[in-house]
């Protein structure tokens, strides 16, 4: 099987192909090719073209795909909106099944290691969007258990629910809302927690690839006909004249 994935919910775009064996419980990938590129001018210009250089580079083109993972948020307004476009088009053009992540999910199961994580995804305007999952490493799968659903918070708030749900167990923080408020955070944590910016400031479309995969081989493709990015708050897009526009 042959799956594309993806994730556009920040300002950079996490990409891959995978040749998945399904027949194997942990959907054992045995050749691919991934690459996470900062969207420059934005995700409208550089998606496709990055999907299709990358298929390319094994031979492959968007019709030879057998099934797609992407991250459906939360993220920047317009990433998402990209991304979920971009995969109901390639529905309509090759009939591809699909499968709907949470990319804070596919952002805690990217640190491939057990215990609790916590993603934290920059939203603007001093706020996170956020989870908190509890990581089990079946073999080398990690599988989340979320602790807290996606949500959306001032930072403060949002540390104090992490601090306040952790107790006194380890906790890793991962996604680009670290680099955005490090200095808050670490003074929340004066006790040390363990971050991970630099290693996953976008989700690694590896481990999404083969737990969609699992999940598609479960329960069948999504429904693209009704499905909608997770935007978690309402755009800021404003009428003509107004100074904020959607991120």
């Amino acid at each position: 099987m042959l799956v594309l994935a993806f994730d556009t919910s920040t300002l950079s775009s996490s990409v891959g192909w995978f040749e998945v064996d399904a027949s194997t419980p942990q959907a054992t990938v045995t050749r691919f090719s991934q690459r996470i590129d900062r969207a420059r001018p934005g995700h409208a210009e550089t998606l496709l073209p990055l999907l299709v250089a990358e298929l390319n580079k094994g031979g492959y083109s968007c019709s030879d795909v057998d099934l797609i993972v992407f991250g459906k948020g939360p993220g920047t307004f317009t990433g998402l909106r990209i991304g979920m476009s971009t995969v109901k088009g390639l529905f309509l053009a090759h009939q591809t099944p699909a499968v709907c992540m949470s990319s804070l999910e596919a952002l805690a199961i990217s640190c491939q290691t057990d215990g609790l994580i916590a993603p934290l995804i920059d939203a603007r305007r001093g706020e996170l969007y956020y989870g908190l999952y509890r990581i089990l490493l079946q073999g080398e799968l990690p599988i989340a258990t979320p602790v807290i659903d996606g949500q959306v918070g001032p930072v403060a708030e949002v540390l104090g629910q992490l601090t306040e749900q952790r107790g006194d167990a380890p906790l890793t923080l991962t996604g680009n809302g670290i680099g955005a408020h490090h200095r808050q955070i670490v003074e929340t944590f004066p006790d040390g927690v363990t971050l991970l910016e630099e290693r996953q400031g976008a989700p690694d479309t590896y481990w999404m690839a083969r737990l969609g995969a699992i999940r598609f081989g479960e329960r069948g493709p999504d429904d693209l006909e009704h499905a909608e990015p997770l935007y978690l708050r309402k755009p800021d897009a404003k009428l003509p004249g107004s100074k904020r526009t959607a991120d």
